[in-house]
């Protein structure tokens, strides 16, 4: 069910990632540090750790900016990617997503403290550099290896995104999270 699960949050993440656009550690976690320039997000070591049946839809977290215009408190586009994203979760994969929408200018920040409070955070985009950035992110634990995972349920993706973007997300050949922005 874990990997089930783990293949949702995934599919999620890509299906996010076309409509958007822009705790406890169980997993082994190392500290690592990464230059990235890519905009990434990752999943919470957490994701996955309770079993469901088939029939019931898990919920998740995911932090992301405001779908709006980039002023402060606009979120103008936010109601309606979410139910259009669940209307899909929900019947193709039994996941109903939680979106914490976060003003650009605050994202870092909140991200940092809702970590550290121990708030449940499945999946979340993440800035380049600063509060909140992978290597941050990483070094508190608060990542989970995904390599097995993205080999066996989006190969394609992989390949797609190609090595030399993965590399932004990868340490000692083991990825930690799944590029949704390429230049």
């Amino acid at each position: 069910m874990k990997k089930r699960l783990l293949l949702s949050l995934l599919s999620f993440q890509m299906a996010a990632t076309l409509l958007v656009g822009c705790g406890t550690t169980s997993e082994e976690a190392v500290p690592k540090s990464s230059g990235s320039e890519n905009s990434e997000s990752t999943e919470s070591t957490e994701a996955g750790e309770t079993e469901n049946s088939e029939n019931e839809i898990t919920e998740i977290n995911y932090w992301t900016w405001e779908a709006g215009d980039g002023t402060a408190g606009s979120n103008s586009l936010g109601d309606e990617v979410e139910a259009a994203i669940n209307q899909i979760t929900e019947k193709e994969i039994g996941v109903h997503v939680n979106f914490n929408w976060v003003n650009g200018a605050d994202y870092a920040t909140q991200l940092s403290l809702a970590i550290l409070n121990g708030e449940q955070v499945d999946v979340a985009d993440y800035y380049y550099s600063g509060a909140g950035t992978f290597s941050q992110l990483y070094s508190s634990g608060s990542l989970m290896e995904i390599t097995d995972l993205a080999a066996e349920y989006a190969p394609e993706a992989m390949e797609t995104i190609g090595s030399e973007v993965l590399s932004g997300v990868t340490l000692n050949g083991k990825l930690y999270g799944v590029p949704t922005y390429r230049v």
